[in-house]
């Protein structure tokens, strides 16, 4: 069965479905050099791929195997910017189901986001960041490749929040 390479888009208030990116050439010509299949979870639009928009991202791959037999032990999980928080997020609670992920300009903690210390969130409020976000779940990729890229000049996910789960994995082993 053909491998799944699923692609997280990122953030744009005016997407829709109607007006939904195309992927980007460097993934279609992936996919065709390989073979695989490729898909894009709009994942309800704006969510960062949490919640609702983290079912779409199930939901989507569990399509593409009932639908064109992608194999599920060739899951390839890739996003940019909102997609990047998608894949560390979702790629880190669910490794698993994933054998590589792609990262690009993604972060992956509320807290270096927010600039916030834990301690400075109601124990309620630091619960549900905690089980939403990935830092939680690192110890769960250290099986699973990660190529993940940050440029040190994007004005939206600093280089520092996106090199934080890099260090993150690294000091983990």
């Amino acid at each position: 069965p053909p491998p799944l390479l699923v692609f997280l888009h990122g953030y744009d208030p005016t997407f829709t479905f109607a007006s939904f990116p195309c992927f980007p050439a460097c993934l279609t010509n992936v996919a065709n050099r390989t073979g695989a299949l490729i898909a894009a979870p709009f994942g309800r639009g704006n969510t960062d791929y949490q919640h609702i928009g983290e079912q779409d991202v199930f939901r989507v791959i569990d399509e593409m195997r009932l639908r064109y037999h992608a194999d599920p032990q060739r899951v390839v999980l890739a996003g940019v910017s909102m997609g990047g928080l998608g894949v560390w997020c979702i790629g880190a609670r669910w490794a698993d189901r994933f054998n590589a992920l792609v990262p690009v300009c993604g972060r992956a903690d509320f807290y270096v986001w927010h600039e916030l210390a834990p301690a400075e969130l109601p124990g309620w409020q630091r619960e549900l960041v905690d089980t939403q976000f990935a830092t939680r779940y690192f110890e769960r990729l250290l099986g699973t490749p990660v190529f993940a890229t940050h440029g040190r000049y994007d004005d939206i996910v600093t280089y520092e929040q996106g090199a934080y789960p890099i260090r993150e994995l690294r000091r983990l082993g």
